[in-house]
């Protein structure tokens, strides 16, 4: 029998409606859950006393039949601690913002309540969202599901690691430059990075204003349209079925993908084959070069963000190191430079334009290695690249630079028990078209998406 931590947001929704569940005993499920597994840091702060007054309301709304317009009525949710949250403290993943309790909620967090979600607490994030690894000196890092010595990814990976644990059925983060895939495709859940523009970043911390998504994350597809059809509006479960014509990017030119990151690729491909997909492998694409232009934007945009909001350089001693060093960085940077970083992102535009002009969908991989142990990213070889950051970064960019929707799913598990994953894009605009596909790619083994981690508390 499933337990009630393991059921997915719609499966919840649907018991509440035939009155088969109850949203009191749900919550107080994922209130064990969460106790249990508390070794793996998922949550820098809980609101478990308001989610419970929420999960009573719910019920009672469920039995007087009042549930219109509120499709997530009782279902817990967690969300990345850099979006603002009421009366919730909110750290943004920084010591200088320990006791930083917010007025008002982020516009995301706003319409979550409102379809009478139930915020259970704030998830942990690499400091400001400025890094795709788990580690935080301010609040611990966050552990893998799979293996609690290695990388949650980041910087959403506390939403992506309560997901794995089941700690709750739907979460929210953000990504900048692969902060939603990332921890994703490390925990094996999945993230919808929208359209650029699409759902609003109002009250959430700035890292790249002109880069900066919110998106949601699960474990399954319907939960991720069901979570946009609260955030965007429209009818996200009747997701369009992709034409299927799909060209397969393996990375930039020097890129080395290990045997768990081939076979994910390999998986995704064979199983939008075996469903009528016209699939090919495609180089020399002219998006292998968007590191190097994201980085300046980024540095410009971020040094910007926090000059904006009276942080640096007047509280520069309270970053940690690595965040200082970066900010300074930024200083350096150039007028010119910034702007030619600007026409490299219009000409990567412009080649996506045309790519998806003979093609639907986008698939490639999210990285080209697992999950590195904490504290050796800086170990991580791939092909040229050194560093986790050099090796990742190159998958994920480009789809950021341009503005894409991305879906990251899980569709292997490498030799090292460890789960691996891809990220299917499309043009801006495509979202349900991007999700449909991946949920094409879901639901191609059952087995595969049924398998979650016994952690070890």
């Amino acid at each position: 029998m499933t337990a009630l931590h393991e059921l997915g947001a719609l499966q919840l929704r649907e018991g509440f409606l035939a009155r088969e569940l109850s949203p009191v005993e749900v919550l107080e499920a994922c209130a064990s859950r969460i106790e249990a597994t508390a070794s793996f840091n998922t949550f820098v702060t809980l609101a478990l006393e308001e989610a419970r007054t929420g999960a009573r309301e719910a019920e009672r709304a469920y039995a007087a039949g009042d549930t219109q317009g509120r499709p997530l009525l009782g279902i817990p949710v967690a969300v990345k601690d850099l979006f603002d949250t009421a009366g919730l403290r909110t750290t943004y993943g920084s010591a200088m913002f320990a006791k930083h309790v917010p007025k008002a909620d982020a516009t995301a967090v706003a319409l979550l309540r409102a379809a009478g979600a139930l915020i259970v607490g704030k998830t942990s994030l690499f400091e400001f969202a400025w890094g795709i690894g788990s580690q935080n000196e301010a609040n611990g890092a966050c552990l893998n599901p799979w293996d609690r010595e290695r990388s949650a990814g980041g910087s959403s990976g506390g939403s992506a690691a309560a997901l794995a644990l089941q700690q709750v059925p739907l979460a929210l983060g953000t990504d900048t430059a692969g902060s939603i895939r990332i921890p994703a495709a490390f925990c094996g859940v999945m993230g919808l990075k929208p359209t650029l523009g699409r759902l609003s970043t109002d009250g959430v911390f700035p890292l790249a204003r002109s880069l900066d998504h919110v998106g949601p994350m699960a474990r399954r597809p319907e939960d991720l349209a069901i979570a946009m059809s609260v955030l965007d509006g429209g009818h996200w479960r009747q997701c369009e079925r992709p034409p299927l014509r799909v060209a397969v990017w393996h990375g930039p030119p020097d890129s080395d993908l290990d045997e768990g990151a081939r076979a994910a690729l390999e998986a995704a491909s064979a199983a939008l084959a075996r469903q009528g997909g016209r699939v090919e492998r495609l180089s020399g694409l002219e998006i292998d070069d968007a590191l190097a232009p994201f980085t300046t934007i980024q540095l410009v945009e971020a040094l910007e963000a926090h000059q904006g909001q009276g942080l640096y350089p007047r509280r520069e001693a309270e970053y940690t190191p690595a965040i200082a060093k970066r900010l300074e960085r930024a200083r350096a940077v150039r007028l010119g430079d910034y702007l030619s970083a600007g026409t490299a992102r219009r000409t990567i535009a412009n080649s996506f334009g045309r790519l998806f002009r003979e093609w639907d969908i986008l698939l490639s991989p999210i990285a080209p290695v697992p999950p590195p142990k904490l504290g050796e990213e800086a170990a991580v070889r791939s092909g040229r690249a050194h560093g986790l950051r050099d090796a990742v970064l190159g998958y994920t960019v480009p789809q950021s630079i341009a503005g894409l929707p991305a879906c990251a799913v899980r569709t292997a598990m490498g030799s090292d028990g460890l789960p691996r994953g891809v990220q299917l894009a499309g043009p801006r605009g495509a979202d349900r078209r991007v999700l449909a596909a991946a949920a094409m790619v879901w639901g191609d083994d059952p087995e595969l998406q049924s398998r979650w981690p016994e952690p070890v508390a």
